[in-house]
């Protein structure tokens, strides 16, 4: 029995040793002892949508991407996607490091796209109503801005009167955070810097930033008006290699629609030059421009195919509108291509509109 248990504990200590040597065995093999780093194309277009995915591979071949530190000119990139925004052309020495160890070098090389062949717009989504009494004060800005901009538009999204679209506005306020009237909202991106003055201008150059952005789609829209129905024929233009998912908004919107609407600004001596300082309380015969009437495709948008979402590619999508009962001399038709959720950019990426029963080319 004795020399039984001695055998068994001899046993049972080999199989402790030789289970502990094939751990620290295996912690040894899994260490990097070499990197290799490629690229799918090593030379991209600098309009801050075209890509280079980055690969790396250690000694086994297993790809370990997620785990290093992609580095270019001596700055760390997140993730192992490589783009360059327009105006920052050039070339790129790109390598990896894990464990102290480094991979080969890649050069990649952004070339300067030149200009677009598209114009970029900015679309600014006026949440009001005609209960507001502050609100006349964006939208007379917002006249101002479009008056000496055309690439600047504005939609009036109603809330609590007669024009609004419950559902509709609730729904993008709630998205965009918007608790307080009146807000814009900047290419679905933030709300605009209202410095609070109704005639200053001086505000507009917060939109500076969008309409200087380099624009890779375009927009052109095409309509006729057949009985109730607006037909709305829409292209969206490509001048780059666009990865991420994209979607369609397209608005109905009608101008100069007349609705009582309040007034703070009446004898308010806080605001003496006030255009409104004298128009009452309520103004009876206020004029509201381009309110959003209908959304044929949601306020959110339908998928642009992806497909198309290249240098020189084109999406066409078409849509019947029902324009009963509406006046066609006062109709608009609004397109913008918008990033889909969960992408990693976000909001409009540009927009167009045209009068019901006319016809828009790119631009």
């Amino acid at each position: 029995m004795k020399k039984l248990l001695k055998t068994l504990t001899y046993l049972f200590a080999f199989v402790i040793i030789f289970s502990s040597c094939s751990k620290k065995s295996d912690t040894a093999s899994a260490k990097t002892t070499s990197l290799t780093l490629s690229a799918d194309k090593t030379s991209i277009s600098a309009d801050g949508f075209d890509i280079s995915t980055i690969s790396v591979k250690d000694q086994t071949g297993a790809e370990v991407s997620a785990t290093c530190l992609i580095i270019s000119n001596g700055i760390v990139y997140a993730g192992n996607k490589f783009l360059k925004e327009y105006g920052s052309h050039g070339t790129y020495e790109v390598y990896a490091t894990k464990d102290n160890i480094n991979s080969n070098k890649l050069i990649i090389t952004a070339t300067n796209p030149g200009p677009s062949k598209y114009s970029t717009k900015v679309l600014v989504e006026d949440c009001t109503g005609a209960w507001c009494g502050w609100c006349p004060r964006l939208a007379y800005k917002f006249e101002n801005f479009m008056a000496n901009n055309s690439r600047i538009f504005m939609v009036g999204v109603h809330n609590g009167d007669s024009y609004a679209l419950s559902s509709v506005e609730s729904s993008l306020r709630a998205k965009f955070g918007i608790n307080s009237f009146p807000s814009g909202i900047v290419n679905r991106v933030r709300t605009f810097n209202d410095n609070g003055n109704i005639s200053s201008l001086a505000d507009s150059t917060d939109l500076g930033t969008y309409l200087r952005t380099r624009m890779v789609t375009g927009l052109a829209i095409n309509t006729s008006i057949s009985g109730n129905t607006l037909n709305v024929t829409t292209k969206v233009g490509f001048d780059g290699n666009i990865s991420q998912n994209l979607k369609l908004v397209l608005m109905l919107v009608q101008d100069n629609m007349v609705l009582a609407q309040v007034n703070y600004y009446n004898a308010n001596n806080s605001y003496p030059g006030n255009p409104y300082y004298n128009s009452g309380s309520t103004i009876t015969n206020f004029v509201h421009k381009n309110v959003l009437r209908s959304t044929p495709t949601g306020i959110f948008g339908t998928d642009i195919s992806g497909v198309s979402q290249i240098k020189g590619g084109e999406y066409t999508a078409n849509h019947a509108i029902d324009i009963t009962g509406l006046p066609t001399a006062n109709l608009k038709v609004l397109a913008a291509v918008v990033f889909a959720d969960g992408q990693s950019k976000s909001g409009i990426l540009n927009t167009q509109w045209v009068a019901a029963g006319q016809n828009k080319a790119y631009d």
